[in-house]
Order: C-alpha cells, then structure tokens, then sequence
C-alpha cells in the first residue's frame, strides 16, 4: 500500500451573525434552500443544525447568532458557506445579519504510512514521547509538543487540536520523521515527500 500525504479531515469554525436569530422561524421556512436535512428541538439541544447542500460541512446555529462550522476541509468552501448562510438570513429573514469575527478554530488531520509501524519497538527507544497501554488501547499515543497524535499498528496517525493548516503540517511531519524507522522499509524513499497537506 502507497503512502498518503498529511490530510486535512474536518476544520471548526466559528462566527458571530451580529443579531439574534429565531430558531423556529429557520426551522419552518422552507425558504432557506441552503439549510438541508435541519434539526431543531430545543428539549435535546439548544441549536439549529443543518447541512450546507449537499456537502459535508454542518451549520450549528444558535439564538444569540452565534454559528459554528463542522465538516469542511478548505478554508475556502467554509467561507463560501458562511457568507451563502448570511446572504439567505439578510434576504428572506428578519435579520441584519453579517459575518462578525469567523475564525478556524480546530483543524483535524491523518496520515497514512501504508505499511505497519513497530509500536512496541518505538515505545522502547522513545518512552518519553510515546504512551502505550496494551490492556486499553491497541493505539498508541506519540507525543510532540503538547500534542498528542494517535498511531495505529496499521501505519495511520490521527490528530486534532490544531489551530491551523501550517501548525498541523509542522506537528505531523516532525511525527512522520520520528516515526519513519519504525515501519517497513519498502517505502520509506516516498514519506517525506508527501508529507504535505492537501
């Protein structure tokens, strides 16, 4: 199996829309066409949720205006969602709606070496920055600092927290390097290289 580059899995986000928004008036208007498969009861959650289209990303949205944004994986397409959800709230809603104050917020990413990795010989030679628990996990925890990545015997790491594209690209390759004599060798020649985001 080829080796993967670092991939951006799921980016956070979050805005303010500057007014209050009535929930059940979202809800109900079939005019905001964005807003598909939406979801509102306030006695199990105290937001709105809906998709954006036919995409991946999820709008929560709350009374005091304020949204959050899950599932996107360029900044570019959130963007475009946020400022189509406030076009449609100032066009068809009561509302003076605006983009206040949108920032990323947490960046999640994988990377997938294509061969398994020695976890019990990493954690030998670097218990510092490794923490393994066969009785609880069959993972194991690569620490660089402060962040703690998710390594599978598979050859695939996992990682959130990060608050940009830049940190996670810094964080993963670093753990690329420290990981790469650990796994088999045939494709080593092809790790580095890749180890670029998307």
């Amino acid at each position: 199996m080829e080796p993967s580059s670092v991939k951006v899995t799921n980016i956070c986000a979050k805005f303010n829309t500057g007014c209050y928004l009535n929930l059940d008036e979202i809800y109900t208007n079939e005019q905001y066409l964005i807003l598909i498969n939406k979801k509102y009861d306030i006695s199990k959650f105290s937001g709105l949720t809906a998709k954006y289209l036919d995409t991946k990303i999820t709008f929560m949205i709350y009374y005091t205006g304020n949204v959050v944004i899950t599932g996107g994986k360029i900044e570019s397409d959130i963007e475009n969602a946020v400022n189509d959800l406030v076009l449609l709230l100032h066009l068809i809603g009561p509302y003076e709606a605006k983009v206040i104050n949108l920032k990323f917020t947490n960046y999640c990413g994988s990377y997938r070496f294509g061969s398994k990795v020695d976890i019990l010989k990493l954690c030998k030679d670097k218990p510092k920055v490794c923490d393994y628990n066969t009785e609880l996990f069959t993972s194991m925890k690569y620490i660089i600092d402060k962040k703690r990545l998710t390594v599978t015997r598979n050859g695939v790491i996992f990682g959130t927290g990060f608050k940009s594209r830049d940190h996670l690209n810094t964080i993963f390759n670093d753990a690329i390097t420290g990981i790469l004599p650990y796994i088999s060798k045939s494709n080593d020649n092809k790790l580095i290289e890749n180890g670029t985001t998307k």
